[in-house]
């Protein structure tokens, strides 16, 4: 994971932790490399449902970004329901932030 990516996903940790109900479009992140997928499954005045994924990568299948939904669904080998409250998010988020400022802040590549 790099820098950026962690900065992504503390924005993202905390939207949920302290706004109220986000729409759709910000219900699912990724991330770069094809190992974890999170998706808000449900969005509750004091927590919020996430469904996350692992996903399997095997050597000589690097070409997962570019499968089709159908090939990429048997590619998941486990999943895992959290039920996470806003506070906690937020602390997640607060603390993901803590920690980046020990690694030098880089441009994304492009």
């Amino acid at each position: 994971m790099l820098t950026w990516d962690v900065a992504a996903f503390a924005d993202w940790l905390d939207a949920f932790g302290t706004r109220g109900t986000l729409p759709p479009s910000l219900a699912s992140f990724g991330f770069p490399e094809p190992n974890l997928q999170l998706e808000v499954r449900a969005q509750q005045p004091q927590h919020v449902g996430f469904h996350v994924f692992f996903i399997l990568e095997r050597p000589g299948q690097w070409e997962m970004d570019d499968m089709s939904a159908q090939e990429t669904d048997r590619h998941y080998i486990g999943a895992i329901d959290l039920l996470v409250s806003r506070t906690a998010l937020h602390r997640a988020a607060t603390s993901l932030r803590a920690d980046l400022q020990s690694f030098p802040q880089r441009t994304p590549s492009a």
